[in-house]
């Protein structure tokens, strides 16, 4: 997208001018863009792409579903890699998660994606099959194989509350909230993966989910890395949003993915906690902090003069070169964004 032009999906696009005076067709047009209008446009231009140089915990494409890849197994199996061979793994079953398994067997081995293991690994493994040789049900990318015995216990009893309450969405939920909050890393990414479309056919567990959750990612008690994803799942529907704005705004520990959408979400929204938000990013003692608000020239448009005059301060005084740097740019994309377009270039 050009950096001069708002998205073309920017409500209300042609309520406002472009260009002063009259356009192609003798029309009187008015002159350059006001600050509450370029807010929600860049916004939008930035919606759905991280802050420059921001990183995020969770591994948001890692696999689908943990209960749809178990729904669609005949059988899970907790087991030993054996021996492998061109288009074969042959396995030995230490715990059956989930229907019937002989002590030893073998799955078909995709020549062209096959699963990471190697002799000796242990995994869990979704089979479909009446008979040996079975199917994997995991892609290669979604093989959940273990490291040690403590990772054994948590995916085996993750795996088991998945098959006790896959019927039912609010115990199911539940069990991965769990997940969040406790971790370890893989199944968090599991729970986010699992949660999103679970929470998505489900409008009313939706809305209980992110209130609970906005408080959650609020909760200086939880791990940095919960506290990130429950702002993820407290975004999931404008009330959940709404107080997680509050409560960023009112002096709850920020993350830096979690800072960004906020910043976006009560952007668009225009909530009243805004300016103190940007201002608690922008003063944030975590240079990665500042770095997110300074990257959000929408939130400076949306607040006005004085915030654009304090990103400009930023830009010019920050301790941090990379924070100054990413400043720069947004003041650099307000200052393109608010000059009116050249009537000759049309």
């Amino acid at each position: 997208m050009h950096p001069r032009r708002l998205p073309r999906c920017f409500p209300g696009r042609r309520l406002r001018s472009r260009v002063a005076g009259p356009d192609r067709h003798g029309r009187r047009l008015g002159g350059t863009r006001s600050w509450p209008a370029l807010a929600v446009g860049l916004a939008l231009v930035v919606c759905g792409s991280p802050a420059s140089g921001q990183g995020h915990p969770i591994g948001l494409t890692h696999g689908r579903p943990l209960q749809e890849r178990i729904g669609q197994a005949d059988l899970v199996v907790l087991c030993e890699v054996l021996s492998l061979s061109p288009g074969r793994i042959q396995l030995r079953r230490l715990e059956v998660l989930h229907g019937e398994a002989p002590d030893v067997f073998t799955v078909k081995r995709s020549r062209s994606d096959p699963p990471p293991l190697v002799v000796g690994d242990r995994a869990i493994l979704p089979l479909q099959g009446a008979r040996p040789p079975y199917v994997l049900v995991d892609h290669s990318s979604e093989t959940i194989r273990l490291a040690h015995a403590e990772a054994e216990q948590r995916w085996s009893q993750a795996v088991r509350g998945v098959v006790e309450h896959r019927g039912d969405p609010e115990r199911l939920a539940g069990l991965m909230l769990g997940w969040v909050d406790a971790g370890p890393v893989a199944l968090r990414d599991a729970a986010l993966a699992s949660l999103l479309p679970l929470l998505g056919a489900e409008p009313e567990l939706r809305l209980t989910i992110s209130l609970a959750r906005a408080d959650a990612a609020a909760d200086p008690q939880h791990s940095a890395p919960a506290r990130a994803v429950s702002a993820l799942l407290a975004q999931l529907t404008p009330e959940g949003t709404a107080r997680l704005i509050d409560l960023y705004a009112a002096g709850a520990p920020l993350e830096e993915v979690a800072l960004a959408r906020a910043l976006r979400a009560a952007t668009l929204l225009g909530h009243p906690g805004l300016a103190r938000l940007f201002e608690r990013g922008l003063s944030a003692n975590d240079p990665r902090l500042r770095k997110v608000a300074a990257a959000e020239p929408g939130a400076a448009a949306r607040l006005g003069d004085d915030a654009v005059a304090r990103l400009r301060q930023v830009a010019e005084e920050d301790p941090d070169p990379e924070v100054r740097r990413v400043a720069n740019e947004s003041l650099g994309r307000l200052h393109r964004a608010r000059r009116p377009a050249d009537p000759e270039a049309r």
